[in-house]
């Protein structure tokens, strides 16, 4: 039940409110007064519509429209947004969309809000359009449509139950031609396990056939062996000699290498003879070598002395010859008595 409405800057509605009592509530007014402007307001609430902003007042501010239920109270609002308020939640208005959670609370349709020149309702109707209108209302119209629904469900599953057991029908009799596989699987039983003996006894007969080929390869092979078992003495004794003969080889290679050895040492010894005899004079020239280095030594550091010397001195005739003539210009430019004193200057 609708238990008030408030309307803001819609139309010809600054600032309107309007608390309806239970039953039948009737609104007068002068034309132009703003009655129609009232449902208007109520669709733009219920259903989003109209769209744009045509219905805006010339006044300015935002427009809402809210409706005061017994559950709930529903605010409508477009300003900077465009959007829905139902308690403390706020959804957007999107198009000619109502959020789901608005219709469910409002549950209003076509018949609950008629326009200013619409038929006065179920009077101008048929009796089936009435009927079918109530059977919407009481649902009956889905009630139908099931049923519809599982008839035609009903009968394509009974033509599919007929089609199957005539098909079953068929398979049964084709399923007795077959009675006499039961004898023909016994049969086949003992088939199979004939089958699995002989290839049982193939196997075995496979095993003995290569047994018996290998004792025979290897008889063959001790006769070809004999001749050789024969000459195991022969063999054996040449075995030892052949190793006594790389024996003494190696004993021979030996001494030769010895012999190499002593060779070198022998020829080493001849020249480490003649580096003995020249021993002596080499260590007394190395001794005059050294004498001489030192000398060359000295004889360097007195060159730098002397030359040290030398240069001294001619520094100091040089400075002697300056301080002579710099004595010589202070003769002559000093006076011989002080220009700020007046007393004799003592040259």
């Amino acid at each position: 039940m609708i238990n008030a409405i408030s309307i803001k800057n819609f139309q010809s509605h600054k600032d309107s409110e309007l608390e309806f009592v239970p039953g039948v509530n009737v609104i007068v007014g002068a034309s132009d007064s703003g009655k129609s402007s009232i449902i208007r307001a109520m669709r733009w609430l219920v259903w989003n519509r109209p769209t744009g902003d045509s219905f805006r007042s010339h006044w300015g501010g935002n427009t809402s429209v809210t409706l005061e239920l017994d559950n709930a109270i529903i605010t409508r609002m477009k300003s900077d947004e465009n959007k829905y308020i139902l308690g403390d939640s706020h959804f957007r208005a999107i198009g000619t969309e109502v959020p789901k959670e608005i219709s469910d609370v409002l549950n209003f349709n076509d018949v609950n809000l008629q326009r200013q020149l619409d038929a006065p309702f179920l009077l101008s109707q048929s009796a089936g359009e009435v009927a079918q209108h109530f059977n919407k209302v009481a649902h009956l119209d889905k009630i139908d449509s099931s049923i519809r629904i599982v008839q035609s469900r009903t009968k394509e599953i009974e033509r599919d139950i007929t089609f199957k057991t005539k098909q079953l029908e068929e398979q049964t009799e084709k399923l007795a031609s077959y009675d006499y596989l039961d004898k023909f699987e016994a049969e086949v039983d003992l088939l199979e396990t004939q089958e699995k003996k002989l290839e049982s006894l193939h196997s075995t007969e496979t095993k003995l056939y290569n047994l018996i080929e290998d004792i025979r390869n290897t008889q063959l092979d001790v006769e070809r062996l004999s001749a050789i078992f024969k000459l195991e003495d022969t063999v054996n004794k040449a075995l030892a000699a052949n190793k006594k003969k790389y024996e003494l080889l190696s004993e021979c290679c030996a001494l030769r290498n010895l012999i190499d050895d002593l060779s070198q040492i022998i020829e080493r010894k001849e020249k480490f003879k003649i580096l003995l005899e020249i021993e002596e004079p080499i260590n007394n020239l190395t001794s005059q070598a050294a004498i001489i280095q030192t000398k060359n030594k000295n004889l360097l550091t007195f060159q730098t002395l002397l030359d040290n010397i030398e240069a001294i001195q001619y520094n100091i005739t040089t400075k002697e010859i300056q301080i002579e003539e710099l004595q010589e210009q202070f003769d002559k430019e000093m006076p011989s008595t002080c220009p700020l004193c007046g007393n004799k200057i003592k040259k």
